[in-house]
């Protein structure tokens, strides 16, 4: 079905009190499935009954129910005398339906409707599109329900929709017109909306502490903790990489967790952006390999290996943990101390999922010896934030389309901060049709306190 301002109905299929929007094309994410509208029926058209998927001849009136340009019928006025030329209990069946090949065509069945008055106000139009494969989500823009009985299964198609993506789908009620001259309303309540909101889903990542994912062999970062990346405020896109990330082939993070806290991010910044745990980022997004971790700020941008090897202002050995025998936070403390806690000449320990990186070290273990470590640093630890160096990823518009953005981050009490990351969601929403959500960040400034997490609907820039 399709409704707009001059296309007004006042049912919908079947009395159905509940549904799903698409988004047009033009709107939906980029790299999600098209879906092309292959015909439309002015009127309801009993397709259920119809050949040619649905756009061809009634069984019960075969021929005169061909599509409408096979009948030579192409213009408003011939297809409402096709449609009044059987008693009106036949005419829903009857109608012919126009095979949508470009604008004029649709726009024709929209003129129809208008002919057929009340009787297509009291109905309600139809679009046959191709089925799409099970496996395929298509671009759902939101789930409707019209009626107070239908919002426990609005709500229920959004839970399922969330288990199933670990997207945020919102439950809107439409409200159809109650006769000619009025239009459809759409509404939006908190109350109406059953899964959390972004900043429920980080608090929750934040306090999960286990110590690998499903097996004992997965790093804790595939599924826990917050991974964000604290930006330039003067890069008007800066999830995009730049020369020095690409040339090193790493690029800084830091990892944010209950037991892995900090009060700063690097150089201060406010503002930034998230990136989902792996095993929880969508269906079309690319995977982006942790290279290895620093207990704290690992100075990478002068180390080779992606930002993980020798620094060169090293006094000590600093090439990664585990190929000098560093195993432990205790011994990653050890090299710390007898560098004289100087971050050039801390190690980093190799967390990559990736066999021909690994060398086949327990990286599960690793990344949580990083975290040991940052215990053990206890008050210097809290004073700075540890770094991750994220393998950089490609800078073609279809790879930055696919990021795993799970948000866009500012520092609680940092205005310059929340417009950075406003013009960060309007950039990224306008080169790619994708709402990334905006959360504020409250540090902890003592061991005792947690990283607070918090979503605002003012925030926001763009529809959500």
């Amino acid at each position: 079905m399709y409704l707009r301002a001059d296309n007004n109905f006042a049912f919908i299929n079947n009395s159905y009190d509940k549904g799903y929007i698409l988004s047009p094309e033009v709107n939906a994410p980029a790299g999600s499935y098209a879906i092309n509208v292959e015909c439309a029926f002015s009127l309801q058209a009993n397709t259920y009954a119809r050949d040619s998927n649905g756009c061809g001849q009634h069984s019960d009136y075969p021929v005169v129910s061909e599509p409408c340009q096979e009948q030579g019928i192409t213009t408003p006025s011939e297809w409402y005398s096709h449609f009044t030329s059987v008693p009106e209990q036949e005419r829903y069946s009857h109608q012919c339906g126009f095979r949508i090949t470009n604008s004029t065509d649709f726009t024709t069945v929209l003129h129809s409707a208008a002919t057929a008055g009340y009787e297509a106000f009291n109905s309600f139009n139809e679009l046959m599109v191709p089925t799409w494969p099970a496996n395929i989500i298509p671009p759902l823009k939101a789930i409707f329900y019209t009626v107070s009985s239908g919002l426990k299964y609005a709500q229920n198609d959004q839970q399922d929709y969330y288990n199933a993506t670990k997207a945020f789908l919102p439950v809107i009620k439409m409200t159809l017109p109650t006769a000619q001259g009025y239009m459809a309303t759409f509404s939006y309540s908190d109350s109406d909306q059953v899964v959390t909101d972004v900043a429920s889903v980080l608090t929750a990542q934040y306090n999960d502490t286990r110590r690998f994912c499903n097996t004992a062999s997965r790093p804790a970062y595939l599924c826990s903790g917050v991974t964000l990346r604290a930006t330039d405020s003067s890069k008007s896109e800066p999830w995009t990489p730049d020369s020095k990330n690409i040339s090193s082939g790493g690029t800084s993070f830091s990892y944010l967790r209950k037991d892995a806290k900090y009060s700063n991010l690097a150089y201060d910044r406010p503002n930034g952006y998230i990136l989902y745990p792996q095993d929880d980022r969508l269906a079309n997004q690319i995977q982006i390999d942790v290279l290895c971790a620093f207990p704290i700020d690992g100075a990478t941008d002068i180390r080779d290996d992606g930002g993980c090897g020798t620094s060169t202002r090293a006094t000590v050995n600093n090439e990664e943990c585990q190929l000098q025998g560093i195993f432990t936070a205790e011994q990653w403390l050890n090299l710390y101390d007898s560098g004289g806690h100087n971050h050039d000449n801390q190690c980093g320990f190799i967390v990559s999922l990736n066999p021909a990186y690994n060398q086949g070290f327990d990286v599960a273990d690793a990344f949580m010896q990083t975290i040991d470590a940052m215990t053990l640093l206890s008050g210097e630890s809290l004073a700075e934030q540890n770094e991750m160096r994220l393998q950089t990823w490609g800078a073609d518009k279809t790879t930055l389309a696919k990021l795993p953005l799970q948000a866009f981050f500012y520092l609680n009490g940092s205005s310059s901060g929340l417009t950075n990351a406003q013009k960060n969601q309007q950039t990224y929403y306008s080169e790619y049709n994708i709402a990334v959500p905006i959360v504020k960040i409250t540090l902890p400034t003592s061991s005792a306190q947690d990283a607070q997490f918090s979503y605002s609907a003012s925030d926001q820039k763009v529809p959500m």
